[in-house]
Order: C-alpha cells, then sequence, then structure tokens
C-alpha cells in the first residue's frame, strides 16, 4: 500500500470532490482551524482519502477539526490494517476518526447523539415543534427582536463582542478561529438584536442541502427573552427559503440538550468516534 500526503488547496479539493461536497472534507475547512501547532494533510492510500490534523507535540491526529466531522472518504470496505499503517508512516500515536458513518472494522470508541430538523415548509416546520417552543416563540415575537444575518469581518466583529460581554468564557474558541472562519464563504452570522444583541450563531452551509450549527452564544437578558429560540427559528426559516433539506443542531453532550433539540421537530442520528 503506498501512501501519499497530499497539502495543497487544488490537489486536497479536488482528491475530495469526486466524493464529497460537504465543507468538512475541504482544505479551506482544516486550514482555517489550524494553529501553529498542527500540520494538516490529506492522506490518499489505495481507494481512500482521509483527511487529518495532526497536533505535533502530542502526535494524535483526527479526521476533523473541533466542531467538525470527516471521516474516510473512497470505498468503505477499509481494513483496520491499513490504517494503522497510515499511524506507523505518519509516526501517530492514535488516530481519532469522528465521522457521521459507522466503519464495520473496528469498535467506535464513543457514540455521539445529534439532531437534524428537516427543512420542509414554514407551516409544516411550525405543526412539529414542541408546545413548549410555541410558547416561547410567542412571547419572543412581541419582544420587538431583530434578526440580522451577516457574512465576514462586520459579523465576526460583531460575534466577537457579544462573546466578550456573555456569561460564558469560551477558553477552547479563539478569537482567532472565528475570524478565520468568517474568511469563509459558507459561513454565515446570525444574530437577534434588542438595541444591542442578545444572541448570535455561527452557522455553516454545509453543502447545497445542509445548514449546520457550529456554534453559539446567549447573553442573560436574551435568554430571558427567548431570544436564540428566535434565532433558531429564523434560521430555520432561512434555510427553507433558501432550499436547504435539513438544519443540522450538531452533537448533544447532556439528555437535557438533547431534549431541546428534538423539541424543534428534529430527528436523532449518531455521530461515531474511532480511536486507531
Amino acid at each position: 500500500m503506498s501512501i501519499r500526503k497530499v497539502k495543497t488547496a487544488h490537489d486536497w479539493n479536488s482528491q475530495v470532490e469526486k466524493y464529497s461536497d460537504c465543507l468538512f472534507h475541504s482544505f479551506e475547512w482544516y486550514n482555517a482551524l489550524k494553529s501553529p501547532w498542527h500540520k494538516n494533510y490529506l492522506v490518499a492510500y489505495d481507494r481512500h482519502l482521509i483527511p487529518l490534523q495532526i497536533n505535533l507535540f502530542t502526535r494524535n491526529a483526527y479526521s476533523g477539526p473541533w466542531g467538525s466531522y470527516g471521516g474516510i472518504l473512497g470505498e468503505k470496505e477499509d481494513s483496520l490494517e491499513n490504517l494503522k499503517r497510515v499511524k506507523r508512516v505518519l509516526f501517530l500515536k492514535n488516530i481519532y476518526i469522528h465521522t457521521n458513518n459507522s466503519l464495520d472494522f473496528c469498535e467506535p470508541y464513543e457514540t455521539s447523539t445529534a439532531v437534524t430538523i428537516p427543512l420542509r415548509s414554514e407551516q409544516e416546520n411550525y405543526q412539529f415543534l414542541n408546545e413548549n417552543r410555541k410558547r416561547n416563540l410567542r412571547k419572543s415575537m412581541v419582544e420587538n427582536l431583530k434578526i440580522d444575518v451577516l457574512t465576514g469581518d462586520l459579523a465576526v466583529r460583531r460575534y466577537i463582542a457579544l462573546l466578550k460581554k456573555s456569561r460564558i468564557r469560551y477558553t477552547f474558541h479563539p478569537k482567532a478561529c472565528f475570524r478565520k472562519l468568517s474568511k469563509l464563504p459558507q459561513s454565515l452570522f446570525f444574530f437577534c438584536s434588542q438595541r444591542e444583541d442578545l444572541s448570535a450563531a455561527l452557522i455553516l452551509k454545509l453543502n447545497r442541502e445542509t445548514l449546520y450549527y457550529w456554534h453559539g452564544v446567549t447573553t442573560d437578558d436574551g435568554a430571558v427573552k427567548h431570544s436564540s429560540e428566535l434565532l433558531h427559528w429564523h434560521i430555520i426559516l432561512f434555510g427553507i427559503s433558501r432550499g436547504f433539506k435539513e438544519y443540522n443542531m450538531g452533537t448533544s453532550p447532556s439528555e437535557s440538550l438533547l431534549n431541546y433539540k428534538l423539541s424543534w421537530g428534529g430527528t436523532i442520528s449518531r455521530v461515531f468516534t474511532y480511536k486507531i
């Protein structure tokens, strides 16, 4: 088995587009979340591709940067021995494969629960909402809240300003990360405001069919006024009006968060993490 490390944007994307149009497999996604202690490779071997981000200190490799899933592209009949050889050739301690497709040749190291909302029509999606969501939406709609959808430098400056004044400290999300992501045409920043911003979300256009919730923030005042729920509803309406088929709300580390996402009319899917 020969192993080739693809490093350039053109070569990387031309290889990937044979199998996937998902942002999470692209050179631009890995490059946006790269840091000085990371090295990105698209590893090509046999009839398979696997994008990897390698931590140069720990020698651990990940099939997707934080908040995303990647996985193996190409024929699925892979073997554990092939991946072990990739690990040896690249001098890796571990390879973590985070994917929404199960691998038959290996038991999952972890399994996460994700929620995806089918985007039908405004009327149909509203009918599938839990009664609590409907009630809170009605409350938010009398608050005279404003929704903005922005991109680029203006959007990220506004987003970072809201992060700074929120009650949650996003230790693992440096400002540079959001600035890099704002350069991607697939990044949309949604804001809900009333004189000042109350909540916001960074939404990614994964492909022509899927919107993906990557990150969000809400102030205390925003929580009282249900601004984040109005924000989610407008993300759903945005997706419907633009012809997207689903809104992926991401994985849920707690049962309460899972139930909240399901209350939007979502369905459960699995995301698997494999440790090689």
